[in-house]
């Protein structure tokens, strides 16, 4: 479910992206019409979810000028198709388990992404460089520092424990 949310704030935050370019793009005087069909096509590429339509261009006299702009006319469209595809592509989990309680789907995902954190913390001793940095050193190493790995473990895991 929350791909689903998502993907919706992905298309609210697009559709405020094309309102604002679309109160930019009427507001604005341009020269002539090729312009208006230059600049309308490169803003049209920022949008994923909308689609800007260009209803009409009118010819006017600036005031402040008196020289002849060009105005146009926007309409803001969604894009449904593409939307819905979206959604479709946001996923589904098949959840699995082995456990005989009667849980809900959201329990066991909670659960699933909470094994997660903890992958992450015991990340680093998978890490090649890690162990490259105390068991392989050409320097004769005593015994005794083997124990400063065992700190920085306890440490790391003392780290992790308190963060999260």
């Amino acid at each position: 479910m929350s791909l689903r949310i998502a993907i919706s704030k992905k298309i609210v935050k697009d559709e405020e992206k094309a309102n604002s370019l679309l109160t930019s793009l009427s507001r604005k005087k341009y020269k002539n019409r090729t312009e208006i069909k230059a600049i309308f096509e490169c803003e049209q590429k920022k949008l994923k979810y909308h689609h800007l339509v260009l209803k009409n261009v009118v010819k006017a006299t600036d005031k402040k000028t008196k020289k002849t702009v060009y105005k146009a006319t926007i309409a803001l469209e969604k894009q449904a198709e593409k939307i819905e595809d979206e959604k479709k592509k946001a996923g589904r989990f098949i959840l699995a388990t082995n456990v005989l309680e009667n849980l809900s789907p959201s329990e066991i995902l909670t659960a699933y992404k909470g094994q997660q954190s903890c992958e992450r913390g015991f990340r680093f001793l998978k890490d090649p460089l890690f162990f490259a940095l105390f068991g392989f050193s050409k320097i004769p190493v005593k015994s005794g520092n083997y124990g400063d790995v065992n700190g920085i473990i306890s440490i790391s895991l003392y780290y992790w424990a308190t963060t999260t």
